[in-house]
């Protein structure tokens, strides 16, 4: 109960921060939305601005570290919290760097208080298939680094060290207003630890990473397009 308790903390601040943000763009006005109906509104969507990710929802990783060694031994299921930065270059297309904490349950092979944790980093580009929509599907790509972490075990603290050599995530923002995107996504990533510690790992594997969550995304201006008539017509 006590690690339910724990893991329940990220979502919580998430949702505080989606109440927080969602009032106050409630009084900022939209007189920049146009559309007869909720759903069918045409928002103007951000071009050169910041935009920052604030993420959290269900990790799990599968395969095996290297040979004999599964990666379930070490971790099982667990909660991650993810934080983005970005420059949205135009109304589609996003550069930036991502990265998020792990907290799992001890695996099938561990002892005693084992407290495995990860942690990721990457370069991320994210595409935005209709940006000027209050539904906008996105599919966000990238690569880097991954750490997996046990302790108190047997043979000695763990300390994982490797690559993420893909990741594909895909979600769809509801937009609330011009800023502010609320987004459910899956995603998953592609990994092998190549080092423990400072000493090579012998016979590296592949493994992968699931995630499914909920992701809010916050653009600050200072410039937002607006999609030609014409192409809204269509």
């Amino acid at each position: 109960m006590a690690k339910l308790q724990f893991a329940s903390i990220p979502t919580s601040a998430l949702l505080a921060l989606i109440t927080t943000v969602s009032m106050a763009s409630a009084q900022d006005g939209s007189a920049d939305i146009t559309g007869s109906t909720y759903w069918n509104r045409r928002i103007p969507a951000p071009t050169r601005a910041l935009e920052l990710t604030l993420g959290t929802g269900y990790a799990q990783g599968f395969g095996d570290l290297q040979q004999g060694s599964a990666l379930n031994d070490t971790a099982q299921a667990g909660m991650s919290v993810d934080l983005g930065a970005a420059y949205r270059l135009t109304p589609r297309w996003a550069l930036g760097v991502a990265g998020g904490y792990q907290f799992y349950d001890a695996g099938d092979n561990s002892v005693g208080d084992s407290w495995p944790r990860g942690a990721t980093g990457r370069v991320e580009a994210s595409y935005h298939f209709e940006p000027f929509s209050r539904l906008d599907p996105w599919l966000a790509f990238g690569a880097g680094y991954r750490y997996l972490g046990e302790r108190n075990q047997p043979g000695g603290n763990a300390h994982l060290h490797g690559l993420e050599l893909a990741s594909l995530n895909a979600g769809f923002d509801l937009r609330v207003d011009r800023q502010l995107g609320i987004a459910p996504l899956i995603g998953a990533g592609l990994d092998t630890f190549l080092w423990d510690g400072s000493s090579a790992i012998d016979d590296p594997r592949l493994s992968a990473f699931l995630f499914a969550g909920l992701r809010v995304r916050l653009d600050l201006g200072p410039s937002y397009e607006t999609q030609p008539a014409t192409l809204a017509a269509r």
